[in-house]
């Protein structure tokens, strides 16, 4: 398969994956009953593209966000 023939010849691996695995690797959760989604409500793209100071908490959130992805760990 072509697809393994480019991973083995490959030094570095980047794979996303979908939602619940992120855990283990110390991110936290964003859709169980206290993730991100409940305590906040996600800026859409229409207050987004609107509102200047919805683009500063979107920032500012992924700022602060940042710490925990800056220390996640393969698993």
């Amino acid at each position: 398969m072509k697809i393994l023939k480019e991973l083995d010849s490959s030094n570095d691996w980047f794979v996303l994956t979908g939602s619940g695995v992120s855990v283990d690797s110390g991110i936290p959760t964003y859709r169980n009953n206290d993730g991100k989604w409940m305590r906040s409500k996600p800026v859409e793209i229409s207050d987004f593209l609107d509102s200047c100071e919805a683009r500063k908490r979107f920032w500012l959130r992924n700022m602060l966000g940042w710490k925990f992805m800056s220390k996640a760990i393969p698993n």
